[in-house]
């Protein structure tokens, strides 16, 4: 009997503009790249881009996603909670607050940290056995003054997120979860926030703006530590090489990739046709291989490659692409 109408199979669509999740799986010795799709969520093999298994549908829109000891952890539009197990099976928990949908999720530790549509940052515990536990703590923002727009776990900062805002008075702040408590708030910054990660060195947060101004900020010093600026407007993402080069990536909301040689403080690449006259959605280097994943609004997943020498400008190794817009006569 064929297999082709079977349910569980996808046809022309890859990925939302939902950022994806790369992890890596150490029983296959396998990355694999998880990208939503209306209700489901896609698993590809990052070595080939084959899909290899489409999830069970969730009960509302999924608007965010985190990882968790190799399982995807994704919010819904209703502010559900839902644990996606050999990245088929979704387990669903009680919402923090019903009908409010979730913007943010980061799971750390034993924590999960999300922040909510109504600006709300909600704290649960994760179980040892790869579950849900309890709310433990929320706190309430003030979205005139702070409407949060980023969030990142610092990885030598204790029960600590760091959250960015994209308000007039734009700055970071430092909260420990565990007690709900605001640790620090940095100076105010020259635009919004669109994007935190966290940089390989120690302590060292890289700060995406509105206006395409890149940060490098020191979070114990509180000093920025270098300052670089994209031609393309508002940075849509950003990640590094942890393969030994000393690369940066940085995306645009029109599909362009930048690549940053840190040491030398420059430009050293441009894919201008990432994604082309769409925003990157997704960009994340893989973990000690020479290996860059983009997904982009254009409904695209590429898996990049640095193998020139000499050159820092990775080339497109494969694809999975969908049409990025309704058919027209």
């Amino acid at each position: 009997m064929s297999h082709v109408f079977s349910p569980y199979r996808s046809v022309g669509v890859v990925c939302n503009t939902v950022p994806p999740v790369v992890r890596f799986h150490p029983g296959h010795r396998e990355f694999y790249v998880s990208t939503v799709a209306e209700k489901r969520l896609l698993t590809y093999k990052v070595s080939n881009s084959g899909l290899k298994t489409v999830s069970d549908p969730f009960p509302e829109e999924v608007t965010c996603l985190t990882q968790h000891k190799g399982h995807v952890i994704a919010g819904g539009s209703l502010g559900g909670l839902f644990i996606v197990r050999n990245s088929r099976e979704v387990d669903a928990y009680p919402a923090a607050a019903q009908g409010v949908g979730l913007r943010f999720l980061e799971c750390f530790g034993h924590l999960l940290v999300g922040v909510t549509e109504d600006n709300r940052m909600h704290t649960w515990t994760m179980l040892p056995d790869i579950a849900i536990g309890q709310l433990i703590g929320t706190v309430e923002l003030d979205a005139s003054a702070y409407p949060v727009s980023a969030l990142c776990h610092p990885f030598t900062f204790t029960n600590k997120i760091v959250l960015g805002s994209a308000g007039a008075a734009a700055h970071l702040q430092i909260w420990n979860v565990v007690k709900a408590r605001l640790v620090h708030a940095f100076q105010p910054l020259e635009a919004g926030v669109t994007c935190l990660t966290q940089a390989p060195a120690e302590d060292l947060l890289a700060v995406g703006l509105a206006s395409g101004l890149i940060l490098l900020h020191h979070l114990r010093c509180d000093v920025t530590v270098v300052k670089l600026r994209q031609d393309f407007g508002p940075v849509a993402g950003l990640t590094f090489r942890t393969d030994g080069q000393p690369i940066m990536l940085s995306g645009s909301r029109q599909g362009q990739v930048t690549v940053w040689h840190l040491e030398d403080r420059r430009v050293c690449g441009l894919l201008n046709d990432a994604h082309p006259s769409a925003a990157i959605a997704g960009l994340a280097c893989l973990h000690s291989q020479p290996l860059l994943v983009t997904t982009g609004a254009d409904n695209c997943l590429r898996i990049w490659i640095f193998d020139r020498p000499g050159d820092h400008l990775p080339r497109l190794l494969h694809q999975r692409a969908g049409h990025s817009r309704p058919p027209s006569d």
